[in-house]
């Protein structure tokens, strides 16, 4: 009455279980978990950029004007069309007056 061995559709289903190169089991959510896509985090920096900006009471020519930055870049930064530089990233956390963990934290990168 104790455990019997595995065929091989078991092994193979316990193995895929894991991911390739840690052996750390997956979760098991019934359908594929697909990565992030770069682009979507692009967008949801740029809302978090905006929601910031309403919330200190600034327009988007005041922001840019603040953070050193064309007034129409920042119009693509915060709709998620533009890559904005580090240093872009750095100047625009500093005319807001929150750190860059502040903004990725709130698009939840």
């Amino acid at each position: 009455m104790g455990e019997q061995p595995l065929g091989l559709g078991k092994v193979s289903h316990a193995i895929r279980r894991f991911t390739p190169s840690t052996l750390v089991p997956c979760v098991d959510l019934g359908y594929p978990i697909r990565p992030r896509r770069p682009e979507d985090q692009l967008i949801k920096l740029g809302q978090t950029i905006r929601a910031l900006r309403k919330a200190a009471g600034l327009s988007q020519e005041d922001l840019a004007y603040e953070a050193q930055i064309d007034y129409s870049t920042m119009g693509e930064i915060e709709r998620g069309q533009r890559n904005a530089t580090l240093v872009k990233i750095i100047r625009i956390a500093a005319a807001l007056n929150k750190s860059m963990e502040e903004l990725f934290a709130g698009a939840h990168l």
